[in-house]
Protein backbone atom coordinates (compact mmCIF):
# COMPACT_ATOMS: atom_id res chain seq x y z
CA UNK A 1 0.00 0.00 0.00
CA UNK A 2 1.46 3.14 -1.04
CA UNK A 3 0.02 6.40 1.47
CA UNK A 4 -0.05 9.29 -0.37
CA UNK A 5 -0.11 12.92 0.76
CA UNK A 6 -1.72 15.47 -0.16
CA UNK A 7 -0.20 17.32 -3.37
CA UNK A 8 2.03 14.02 -4.21
CA UNK A 9 2.12 12.04 -6.67
CA UNK A 10 2.12 8.48 -5.62
CA UNK A 11 5.48 6.58 -6.52
CA UNK A 12 7.43 2.99 -5.92
CA UNK A 13 8.93 2.89 -2.56
CA UNK A 14 12.08 1.20 -3.36
CA UNK A 15 13.92 1.12 -6.65
CA UNK A 16 14.85 -2.36 -7.79
CA UNK A 17 17.47 -2.41 -10.64
CA UNK A 18 16.07 0.06 -13.47
CA UNK A 19 12.79 -0.42 -12.30
CA UNK A 20 10.54 2.62 -10.15
CA UNK A 21 12.23 5.81 -9.32
CA UNK A 22 12.25 4.74 -5.87
CA UNK A 23 11.70 6.90 -2.46
CA UNK A 24 15.19 6.73 -1.20
CA UNK A 25 16.17 2.70 -1.07
CA UNK A 26 17.91 1.08 -4.37
CA UNK A 27 18.44 -2.54 -4.70
CA UNK A 28 20.15 -5.03 -7.20
CA UNK A 29 17.84 -7.24 -8.71
CA UNK A 30 20.31 -9.79 -6.29
CA UNK A 31 19.69 -7.83 -3.48
CA UNK A 32 16.17 -8.06 -3.61
CA UNK A 33 15.39 -11.48 -2.43
CA UNK A 34 17.46 -11.29 0.30
CA UNK A 35 15.62 -8.03 1.65
CA UNK A 36 12.22 -9.94 0.91
CA UNK A 37 13.33 -12.78 3.06
CA UNK A 38 14.73 -10.61 5.80
CA UNK A 39 11.20 -8.68 5.86
CA UNK A 40 9.01 -12.09 5.96
CA UNK A 41 11.48 -13.29 8.58
CA UNK A 42 10.82 -10.08 10.71
CA UNK A 43 7.15 -10.53 10.38
CA UNK A 44 7.27 -14.51 11.38
CA UNK A 45 9.05 -13.46 14.39
CA UNK A 46 6.49 -10.89 15.40
CA UNK A 47 3.52 -13.18 15.09
CA UNK A 48 5.51 -15.46 17.41
CA UNK A 49 5.78 -12.82 19.95
CA UNK A 50 2.43 -11.89 19.68
CA UNK A 51 0.79 -15.49 20.10
CA UNK A 52 3.76 -15.02 23.34
CA UNK A 53 1.73 -11.90 24.45
CA UNK A 54 -1.25 -13.16 24.32
CA UNK A 55 -0.42 -16.02 25.92
CA UNK A 56 0.73 -14.58 28.88
CA UNK A 57 -2.49 -11.69 28.85
CA UNK A 58 -4.64 -14.74 29.01
CA UNK A 59 -3.25 -16.17 32.11
CA UNK A 60 -5.41 -16.54 35.04
CA UNK A 61 -4.58 -16.03 38.50
CA UNK A 62 -4.83 -18.77 41.06
CA UNK A 63 -7.76 -19.66 43.00
CA UNK A 64 -7.87 -17.75 46.30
Amino acid sequence: MILLLPGRRAMPPIQVGSYGQGGGHEFSEDEIDGVIKQWKDLLADLQDDLGHAIAVRDVKPPAA
